[in-house]
């Protein structure tokens, strides 16, 4: 009666074994927007780049994307655990992360500019022409209502339709002016810019940027260097956002690693993509107490 027992162990133990040794695959979901998207595109090409030969360490880990048209849905969708990593705009991250306390923030990704492009240099110290049409997407209607506040016009006074309000696209446009929350140097801006000489990136005044803050907190300040445009001779401080990368709580702390170390190494790769080749630790710092982290991101991260 020994042996068939001691024969049926050591069948279990091999198995045991085995099952150490070749491991079962897990699979990761990585959540981003609609097509077009910053967020679709920044998430498909995380998972090209994890499944490149030697990207990441864990061979078991598997990491494939799929898509929530508004942030709020992969916030509940992480929340619920049907996803794993997401990412979304800065709006929503100030807006919701707090109503998921099973949500956490693993870093901040690519900065994405306010960009006003016009051959009138007065466009946004005049009233708004009530005979144009503003085209714009409800991400960047904090900068009408500052913009109508401050000539005394009123946002009533600008007529504007809604630019596809189930994305999270960023772009408001105005007959004969362009107005734009995207990565710089945008290759949309830079032909527009080489097509029409007269035009120009517009700075935006220290009221108007100061009363963009205070409508919109998510918004931070930064320098755009000069030559970044065509005819550009000059820094220009201009308002800007990072969307960011968000996970489950309980994620594993080998994944974050593999994903936040995969993501900082970009930059020094050679022709990174645009929205990967600007990632930095360091700008978590300005966001260390507004955000809460991982504890794993935290580590990686230094704070």
């Amino acid at each position: 009666m020994k042996r068939p027992l001691l024969l049926l162990a050591a069948v279990l133990g091999c198995g045991i074994l085995a099952s150490a040794a070749f491991g079962a695959e897990t699979h990761y979901l990585v959540l981003g927007g609609t097509e077009s998207s910053g967020s679709r595109e920044f998430a498909q090409e995380l998972v090209r780049l994890w499944k490149l030969p030697g990207a990441v360490k864990d061979k078991e880990s598997q990491l494939d994307w799929s898509f929530a048209a508004a942030p709020k849905s992969r916030l509940e969708q992480l929340s619920e655990q049907r996803g794993d990593l997401a990412i979304v705009d800065a709006e929503s991250a100030q807006r919701w992360l707090g109503e998921f306390p099973k949500v956490q923030v693993l870093t901040v990704l690519w900065t994405n500019w306010l960009q006003v492009i016009s051959a009138n240099p007065e466009l946004l110290v005049l009233p708004a022409d009530p005979r144009l049409t503003l085209r714009m997407h409800p991400n960047t209607f904090p900068l009408a209502v500052v913009w109508g506040a401050q000539t005394h016009s009123g946002v009533q006074s600008i007529r504007w339709e809604s630019l596809s309000p189930q994305t999270d696209e960023t772009t408001w446009v105005q007959e004969g002016a362009w107005m734009v929350l995207a990565p710089a140097p945008a290759q949309e801006i830079h032909q527009l810019l080489q097509e029409n000489p007269l035009h120009r990136l517009l700075a935006l005044s220290p009221q108007l940027r100061q009363g963009l803050l205070e409508a919109a907190p998510w918004m931070q300040m930064g320098m755009l260097p000069a030559t970044t445009y065509p005819g550009q001779f000059q820094d220009i401080v201009l308002p800007m956002q990072r969307p960011v990368l968000v996970a489950r709580h309980d994620l594993q702390a080998n994944m974050v690693s593999e994903v936040l170390e995969l993501l900082f190494r970009q930059p020094q790769n050679w022709q990174p993509h645009p929205l990967f080749r600007e990632l930095k630790k360091t700008h978590n710092l300005a966001f260390q107490h507004r955000y809460t982290f991982h504890p794993a991101a935290r580590q990686v991260l230094g704070f």
